[in-house]
């Protein structure tokens, strides 16, 4: 860490570097630490990252920084680490805080939030590929899909909403992941 002294007045004040990373070898004592606690091997980690699991162990090892490694976001996820070891391993990481209010489940989550205007383009969509696509007649699917505007999507037609939501399903996108 880097410290700065700088008189003011009779009284010293000192200053800590809001940027300073942890060394490596330390950053990788938080990720063992981690892995451990859950408990998970390597492999384990490796697979749920898809890398090799020399990856892992060259992270616990300090031969690569994990606040710096590209698949921080998911090592954080995986491995559960606390808001404050990921400031420590990341400074200009964002960290969300703890939820005050308990999540909400299906039925009030459809209660808190107001139906959305479904799009014409959609509308059609649904009417024209309902038959062949059962999903665009659930309206869970449906609101799922109102709640995208992608660039222009307020004027495509059925054709480009059923091409959407085609793409959805075929990289398993669904309903279920909008949060």
């Amino acid at each position: 860490m880097i410290l700065q002294h700088m008189p003011c007045c009779s009284a010293e004040v000192v200053f800590m570097a809001v940027n300073s990373w942890l060394s490596r070898e330390e950053a990788g004592e938080i990720i063992k630490r981690a892995r451990e606690a859950i408990p998970l091997t390597q492999d384990q980690v490796a697979e749920k990252l898809n890398v090799d699991k020399s990856y892992i162990s060259k992270l616990e090892g300090g031969l690569h920084h994990a606040g710096r490694s590209k698949y921080f976001p998911q090592l954080v996820e995986v491995l559960k680490i606390e808001p404050d070891d990921v400031r420590r391993l990341n400074p200009g990481a964002v960290v969300a805080g703890p939820m005050i209010d308990p999540p909400l489940g299906d039925a009030e989550r459809h209660q808190a939030k107001p139906p959305r205007q479904l799009p014409d383009g959609l509308i059609e969509a649904i009417q024209k590929y309902g038959s062949v696509a059962p999903d665009l007649q659930q309206g869970q699917w449906q609101q799922f899909l109102a709640g995208f505007r992608p660039r222009n999507m307020d004027e495509k037609d059925a054709d480009d909403w059923y091409d959407f939501y085609r793409n959805l399903v075929k990289f398993d996108i669904k309903p279920e992941d909008d949060n």
